[in-house]
């Protein structure tokens, strides 16, 4: 860079390409100030403001570098050129790990979800003035253009964004099946108590605001009814039962029977369930529901419910539910676990355990496990 700066360097043409770079660049960081939150969500917005400015400043510098070249500056080049190779690498490291983290759940999309959304209101007799929410979708605009109605939009499942937009003067409230559970409930599991179900088509779901005052069940409000239960089991830490011949740790205390499973800090997994082959390919998604009584002898951090799907000894999916956001210290709290199984074109094996990440002291007994499909 001495060498660009030279006096017998810097000719007019190069004043002016540095003033213009000077205004590309105050644009960019104008807009970047103005920006800045949404640079959070929207990363695209970042790499179209820099991307040219940072192109073309390149660009200048590298051709000024071949103008001036000789063999004395020859290491220095290659230095600023091999600086850039692992910023490529990183780059690529990057943009491989948010596709993967980005990936959808399942195939389907927002859009196609509501592909025949409109067909579902009129069927419903819902005006076409009403004003419908949408919540936690990918976004505001293909909702509310396949509905054919006007309305607002609340992306994410916050507890204070989804306190907020219950606020807005909507008449019901549309939602993804799919995200009822993985972010709406999960997040938010109030949601039970706010609304009510007006109708489905297995793809999404209108409720509108509860007016009764009698509490719903979470597997009522998802809909998981007998008719779609595909199996279930009940573990009392007492027998041993088929799917868990090892119970792990067990002790005298408990909450019903004679035994309890429990981990102490020396144990990362305890108890777990496993389901072997087992075929979903009909259904265009699954639901797990899983239900057990867990006590803590202190306030607990990071202990995991966890559910790994395989197939041919690949890993397809990992969830987890931190259990210890529910636990009260001295207390058997009872824990309601929900989570979505995508429609897999093979036999899979589902895994279901405890992970005790944080080293606690936890107590769990009346293990119940059911799965329904769509």
């Amino acid at each position: 860079f001495r060498l660009l700066f030279k006096k017998n360097v810097v000719r007019q043409e190069d004043k002016k390409i540095f003033l213009l770079l000077g205004i590309i660049w105050t644009g960019a960081l104008m807009y970047f100030m103005l920006m800045a939150k949404q640079f959070l969500y929207h990363d695209y917005y970042f790499l179209d403001t820099f991307f040219i400015p940072f192109v073309l400043t390149f660009l200048f510098f590298v051709t000024k570098s071949i103008a001036v070249f000789n063999k004395n500056n020859i290491y220095v080049e290659i230095l600023v050129l091999a600086l850039f190779i692992p910023i490529f690498i990183n780059a690529n490291s990057v943009l491989k790990l948010e596709e993967q983290l980005s990936k959808p759940l399942v195939g389907s999309t927002t859009a196609e979800n509501f592909k025949n959304s409109q067909e579902l209101l009129d069927k419903l007799k819902i005006p076409v003035d009403a004003k419908m929410l949408v919540l936690c979708s990918d976004g505001p605009n293909n909702p509310l253009i396949l509905m054919k109605r006007k309305g607002y939009a609340s992306l994410s499942p916050a507890p204070l964004k989804v306190e907020n937009a219950l606020k807005f003067p909507f008449d019901f409230v549309v939602i993804e099946n799919l995200r009822i559970i993985n972010d709406l409930y999960n997040s938010y599991p109030e949601i039970l108590n706010k609304l009510e179900l007006v109708g489905s088509d297995g793809l999404i779901s209108i409720f509108r605001k509860k007016v009764s005052k009698t509490d719903i069940s979470a597997a009522s409000f998802f809909g998981l009814t007998p008719d779609k239960l595909l199996l279930k089991d009940h573990v009392n830490f007492d027998t041993i039962a088929i799917c868990c011949p090892d119970l792990g740790k067990l002790s005298n205390f408990h909450y019903s029977g004679t035994k309890s499973g429990f981990v102490d800090p020396s144990t990362e997994y305890g108890f777990g369930y496993h389901l072997k082959n087992i075929n979903l390919t009909n259904n265009k998604y699954s639901v797990l529901h899983i239900k057990s009584l867990i006590y803590g002898d202190t306030l607990m951090t990071d202990f995991l419910l966890s559910v790994s799907i395989n197939s041919k000894g690949n890993n397809l999916h990992f969830f987890a539910d931190n259990l210890s956001k529910k636990n009260k210290k001295g207390e058997w709290i009872l824990n309601e676990s929900f989570f979505i199984i995508p429609k897999i074109e093979e036999d899979i094996d589902i895994s279901v355990f405890y992970w005790n990440k944080g080293k606690n002291t936890v107590f769990y007994d009346d293990f119940n496990i059911a799965l329904y499909h769509n």
